[in-house]
């Protein structure tokens, strides 16, 4: 998570785009956007499909992202689906004590947990 955070503070000013395969990745200053069009994408991240300790890993990331004031916006082919970070406020979450994620769309949300669960 080091060398993502190392990455992360480079862009300063400006913007940065990623394309891989039909997946792309936009950074700004403040901003992080993913935009998920293939599975194989995330897999690349995540060697282990351990649910638990993936949750895990996401409220540490999301507490790091805060804390450099930035924010990152998953979406599933062009629909927002997530945000983690600086400018993510759920309240139903916040209640559930998780801070700094927020679910835009539910329904794809877990539908693309389960897809790539079972992938």
């Amino acid at each position: 998570m080091k060398l993502l955070m190392d990455i992360l503070e480079l862009v300063k000013d400006g913007s940065l785009e990623i394309g891989i395969a039909k997946n792309s990745i936009n950074m700004s200053r403040d901003d992080i956007i993913v935009d998920i069009w293939d599975l194989k994408l995330i897999e690349k991240f995540t060697k282990k499909k351990d649910i638990k300790n993936f949750y895990k890993r996401i409220e540490k990331f999301a507490e790091e992202l805060n804390r450099m004031k930035k924010t990152l916006t998953v979406k599933l082919k062009g629909k927002e689906i997530v945000k983690i970070g600086f400018n993510a406020n759920s309240k139903f979450l916040n209640i559930l004590r998780i801070k700094n994620i927020e679910i835009i769309d539910k329904i794809a949300f877990f539908s693309f947990i389960k897809e790539w669960k079972t992938k």
